[in-house]
């Protein structure tokens, strides 16, 4: 009432709003911008009055501190507009528990079933989402298929795999693409060895139990080159085993077994790739990897 009285001043929370004219006992204000959730208050020559009870504005959260981490843990929620806020929800699961420190901060403990994604408050005005994501911990739980060549395509199955940095197998980067927070599809790196496939995502690492095997076929050639030949008996011999991978692949962890003829002293051994171990007959090499 008493609204006519001189020019009138309206306000939402402290935030001076564009009125129209008032009539006794009615006046239309539009809400300002910077106005947050508070009391509505109206003045003029007559005096001053507050609202009985809140002006609800939107919520909206600005950061997430900190923005990865565990369930179970608490992080704080920055932003405006929380006052009397009912859910917090991480990517549609509930808060653990969730404190309202004030209407610029909440406290909330991350649940069990969190997922990364976007969060979201829920006042009094409704729902919203954060743009910013909140990430928890990645975790695979199928690979398909688990064996194969290199470009191979593999599908990586789990949950929290939103905005993955590298996905490894054993060790080696591939090419891949996060299809949605459960899925990444990646192709099987070149030279790659058989061994664990490993996702590495903002919250976290996260390596599989079970192998990718890589399906190799070995197609090693060996052949032999002496000099001088024909030798007598009690003169020097040298001969050289040339060893060769024909595969189009790499060819991990070559051994080559030497038999020496009962006759025949060692005088010397050598190798261009790998090692070898002349204490006994047969001589070992353990050539390594060929290409």
């Amino acid at each position: 009432l008493n609204f006519t009285n001189g020019t009138p001043v309206v306000q939402f929370n402290g935030v001076t709003a564009l009125a129209g004219t008032p009539t006794f006992n009615q006046i239309t204000a539009t809400v300002p911008g910077g106005a947050t959730t508070g009391f509505i208050t109206f003045s003029n020559l007559s005096g001053a009055a507050t609202s009985a009870t809140f002006f609800y504005l939107p919520a909206r959260i600005n950061d997430i501190t900190p923005n990865k981490s565990a369930a179970g843990t608490w992080i704080k929620l920055t932003g405006e507009n929380f006052t009397d806020a009912s859910a917090v929800n991480f990517s549609g699961a509930p808060a653990a528990s969730f404190v309202v420190s004030n209407n610029t901060t909440i406290g909330a403990q991350v649940p069990f079933n969190a997922e990364s994604g976007s969060m979201s408050v829920t006042t009094p005005a409704g729902t919203t989402n954060i743009t910013v994501r909140f990430y928890v911990p990645p975790s695979i739980t199928v690979f398909n298929p688990t064996h194969g060549l290199p470009n191979t395509n593999v599908t990586i199955s789990g949950v929290n795999f939103l905005d993955a940095t590298f996905v490894k197998f054993n060790g080696s980067n591939a090419f891949f693409t996060v299809v949605n927070n459960a899925t990444i599809n990646a192709t099987v790196p070149n030279n790659a060895l058989t061994g664990p496939i490993t996702v590495i995502a903002p919250a976290g690492t996260n390596t599989t139990a079970q192998n990718f095997v890589l399906d190799y076929s070995a197609d090693l050639g060996i052949s032999v080159s002496d000099l001088p030949d024909p030798v007598t008996v009690t003169s020097n011999l040298t001969y050289t085993i040339f060893v060769a991978n024909n595969s189009g692949f790499s060819a991990p962890g070559v051994m080559l077994t030497n038999v020496l003829p009962a006759n025949v002293n060692l005088k010397s051994a050598s190798t261009t790739a790998g090692s070898l171990n002349t204490n006994a007959n047969p001589v070992i090499g353990s050539l390594g990897q060929l290409n």
